[in-house]
């Protein structure tokens, strides 16, 4: 706070401490704030689940099926119908047997959504249609599980919280009558009632936008 002047980065991390939000994706920002943080805040809880999120892997049947069509692909030179009617042959097997739940389903979904749209990015493309392509993808890959996807500027709930509690003990700094929890693009939530967790996971932008406007947002 006794810094002058704040940099870009200071500014931020002063923004998302007064929100309770530690983001350790930009290790910059995470050392700045890592000695402030509370001794309940348990790191090594933290980095065992993001160890265990970053050895997952498909299984084996999955990857193989995976494989299979990327080495069709490749070896053949497979003209783009070919390789989706492929990908509709290892479909029709799994509905005959295990059904659209299983993770080499989901799969197959995914490659076939990004096949199919693969000719469609373009470097103008809107926040809007970048958005819309990534959730497509989440929606195939985490239908029928815990994980729900709440887009649309959503408010995190635990951010509220903290913005509250900042206001009670060193004064109000908003003069709005309801507080509102941070903002972002897409929240994944989990759990039953799909708020035991809260992971603020995407913030889209234009591939224009600024180093600095990148770091803020």
């Amino acid at each position: 706070m006794k810094k002058q002047p704040l940099t870009g980065m200071d500014i931020s991390v002063l923004k998302l401490s007064l929100s309770g939000i530690v983001n350790q994706l930009k290790t910059d920002q995470f050392n700045a704030i890592k000695p402030y943080l509370p001794e309940k805040f348990d790191q090594s809880h933290v980095d065992h689940i993001a160890d265990k999120i970053k050895c997952y892997e498909m299984k084996d049947d999955t990857l193989s099926t995976y494989e299979s069509i990327l080495n069709l692909m490749e070896s053949e030179n497979l003209p783009m119908q070919l390789a989706l009617l492929k990908i509709d042959t290892f479909k029709a097997k799994f509905l005959k047997t295990e059904g659209r739940t299983t993770e080499g389903y989901s799969m197959l979904k995914v490659v076939e959504y990004l096949l199919e749209t693969l000719n469609d990015w373009k470097q103008d493309d809107s926040e809007t249609t970048i958005y819309r392509r990534i959730a497509t993808i989440f929606d195939f890959m985490f239908r029928d599980t815990h994980v729900k996807l709440a887009d649309g500027e959503t408010a995190c709930d635990r951010s509220k919280h903290e913005r509250q509690y900042t206001d009670i003990v060193f004064g109000a700094s908003s003069t709005d009558r309801e507080l509102c929890g941070r903002k972002i693009d897409l929240l994944v939530r989990y759990g039953r009632d799909t708020k035991d967790l809260e992971l603020s996971s995407n913030e889209f932008k234009k591939p224009s936008i600024t180093a600095s406007n990148a770091i803020t947002q």
